[in-house]
């Protein structure tokens, strides 16, 4: 008889699907992680089991028992745990991690590396790669030969992916460009693209960083920009070039533009090519204000050396500032002479410690850098006279928003900051106005007329403002700069027009009456205009 017996699994597994009851039911899923969905209720009469996570319904046959429902589960988005039963454990007797991509690996150390500057033979080092065996057991090492191929393989990928978006960009693209020198003695040059892509979300790439060997003159920057722009082949979608002050960049951008209007022309034939970079006029203004260096200053700069030469100086220091209740989280600093907001920051953070100055003057013989009442009111004076360019500069440097609508009000403000101050009754302060309203003047006299439109176009301000503001500085030459202002937007808007295929005045003939004629001229004209802030938004 012990032939025929039969246990109780084997007889379930055998029963008719539609024969699955509540009773029948031992799996450990449906606890909770299925709702059991009898068949008598299907057509097919087949039970099913509801997911408790993503609420999907599947098949529960008999013969088939609930190895689907199993499966689903590790694949199952919304099942943030996993079955610890279900793990596997190594001969080791660790859990066995999940299979991992070994090229997706290698792309992590490959990103890893160039965010964070690391030398490439940082994965070599014995710790690290002690570090990636604990996390991954069965990993391979690479060396710093195969990170170098794999940060190429991205790069080229990257390129590739990038040229791409920058052919389809419905607007114009904006660079900067700039050159430095490295710790080594080397030249470099640096190309930015800022653009809005389709999905009207700001972007700035560094399509590249490349060495450029002496002599530096105009022909050599040139041809190097050149070379790059038709490597990413956007010579044709050009539209401004942002760059610093100096005369070989004057030079050079003129020979940029004759290039790339060649088979293209350039917007308003290369008219508004050239941007002169705001923050760095704004360097040179401040420096030039900077020559007229008080005797304040220089003993401000002389006490804040003073305390920060030895730990010692220090700590008499913040004793001083606790007693006299003037303690700062921010500390004293020190400036450098290429810097000049460095030299605002150093004014700013003594300030606060007036007191603690005097106190230290009085205890301490060895400190004789105390500054008199009156130099101390003439400290915060050149702070009111600088903060707005310290302010200005920080805006003019985010790269996270727009920055071109922001440009004319900043700069109207500092003319007016720099008029108040040349009435001071502080010779010192009305010199140092008048130094740098004569760079102002060199530089800034139309405010760029070409950001001035980016105002205009601005729902804020708008040409009223604008107006508002040269009345504000000068009534009888606002009108003609005005006027300046009007003629660039007419420009712009016919460059537009004409790229658009479309006249200004040109109205569909499918217009039925003279309200959806109007309706679509200003559907045209909007569309323009929108284009036109695209490119203007750098």
């Amino acid at each position: 008889m012990e032939s025929m017996s039969v246990d109780a699994e084997t007889v379930e597994s055998a029963m008719p699907e539609e024969s699955l009851t509540e009773g029948k039911r031992t799996s450990g899923i449906w606890e909770k992680d299925f709702t059991f969905i009898s068949g008598m209720t299907m057509e097919d009469r087949i039970p099913r089991g509801k997911c408790n996570y993503c609420n999907k319904v599947l098949k529960a046959k008999g013969q088939q028992g609930t190895s689907n429902l199993k499966r689903h589960l590790e694949i199952c988005p919304k099942r943030k745990n996993r079955d610890v039963g279900q793990m596997l454990i190594t001969a080791q007797g660790r859990l066995a991690c999940r299979e991992i991509d070994f090229e997706i690996f290698k792309e992590k150390l490959a990103m890893m590396a160039l965010f964070h500057e690391y030398s490439l033979n940082f994965v070599e080092h014995p710790k690290f790669r002690e570090l990636v065996e604990f996390l991954w057991p069965e990993a391979r090492h690479i060396c710093r030969n195969t990170l170098k191929a794999t940060i190429k393989k991205v790069n080229t990928r990257e390129r590739s992916s990038l040229i791409s978006v920058l052919h389809k960009l419905p607007g114009r693209i904006t660079l900067t460009s700039d050159m430095w020198t490295s710790g080594a003695g080397h030249g470099y040059i640096c190309l930015t693209a800022h653009f809005i892509d389709d999905t009207w979300t700001l972007r700035s790439v560094v399509l590249n960083m490349r060495h450029l060997p002496p002599p530096h003159t105009v022909i050599a920057m040139h041809d190097c920009l050149f070379d790059l722009l038709k490597g990413w082949g956007i010579e044709q979608k050009i539209f401004t070039i942002t760059l610093d002050n100096a005369r070989s960049n004057d030079n050079m951008q003129d020979l940029l533009c004759d290039s790339l209007s060649v088979e293209h022309p350039l917007p308003c034939s290369g008219k508004y090519f050239h941007v002169r970079c705001g923050a760095h006029i704004l360097n040179l203004i401040v420096q030039n204000g900077l020559m007229i260096v008080d005797e304040a200053v220089v003993k401000l700069r002389d006490a804040s050396v003073w305390v920060e030469r030895n730990e010692g100086r220090k700590m008499t220091f913040e004793d001083a500032a606790t007693r006299k209740g003037c303690a700062s989280k921010k500390g004293l600093c020190r400036d450098t002479p290429t810097r000049w907001n460095s030299t605002y920051d150093m004014l700013v953070r003594a300030l606060p410690f007036r007191l603690a100055f005097e106190y230290l003057a009085a205890k301490d013989l060895n400190f004789v850098y105390n500054l008199t009442e009156e130099e101390w009111y003439r400290v915060q004076k050149i702070c009111d006279l600088l903060k707005p360019f310290d302010s200005i500069t920080k805006i003019f440097s985010g790269t996270q928003y727009p920055t071109a609508n922001l440009y004319f009000i900043h700069i109207w403000e500092i003319e007016l900051c720099l008029k108040e101050h040349e009435k001071s009754p502080d010779q010192c302060i009305k010199a140092m106005a008048k130094e740098m309203q004569t760079k102002f003047k060199k530089y800034w006299e139309c405010y760029s007329i070409l950001l001035a439109v980016a105002v205009v176009l601005d729902p804020k301000f708008k040409l009223d403002f604008v107006n508002y503001s040269y009345a504000l500085l000068d009534a009888t030459t606002s009108r003609e700069k005005v006027a300046k202002v009007k003629k660039v937007m007419e420009d712009l808007y016919e460059e537009y027009a004409k790229d658009l295929d479309v006249e200004a005045n040109e109205v569909p003939t499918v217009a039925n009456d003279y309200s959806e004629a109007l309706a679509v001229s200003i559907q045209i004209k909007t569309s323009i205009f929108i284009y036109g802030i695209l490119d203007l938004h750098w």
